[in-house]
């Protein structure tokens, strides 16, 4: 008897589960405003395939009048057009990005992510460049 109810426990555990999965919206949306740490690096992959690479520096809200400044660095990647344009930028200007968060695991079992990005607008230019800035934001 004892085996039958840990079976009903698990079946019931397994309906849960589906349940939640059921209820709960898939979303995966990430929001971010801050400075590039470092000059995007760009690379293409043949014609219609290119990938921007940079690190963003969002600063972490204070807590408290005598709370120092914290940042968090998050490895940002921008693909086609929107990567084309990040040459425009470089190492201290603000952007604003919108994407989604992409993990995975490497051979070494660690754990990495970074952003996707599927909107990217300069905010504003600290180095001094050629090119304006664009007033629109990109969207991939």
């Amino acid at each position: 008897m004892d085996e039958n109810h840990e079976e009903i426990n698990e079946d019931q555990e397994a309906d849960n589960a589906r349940d939640m999965r059921q209820a709960l919206p898939e979303i995966n949306e990430v929001a971010l405003a801050g400075r590039l740490m470092n000059s995007p690096k760009i690379k293409n992959f043949g014609e219609d395939k290119t990938r921007a690479q940079f690190v963003l520096g969002v600063p972490r809200p204070r807590r408290g009048e005598k709370a120092l400044a914290a940042m968090d660095f998050i490895t940002v990647t921008a693909w086609h057009a929107m990567a084309k344009h990040c040459a425009n930028l470089a190492k201290g200007d603000g952007v604003q990005i919108q994407g989604r968060i992409r993990t995975w695991q490497d051979q070494t079992r660690r754990y990495h992510w970074q952003i996707e990005a599927d909107m990217l607008q300069a905010l504003d230019r600290r180095a001094t460049k050629k090119t304006e800035p664009q007033e629109e934001a990109l969207k991939d």
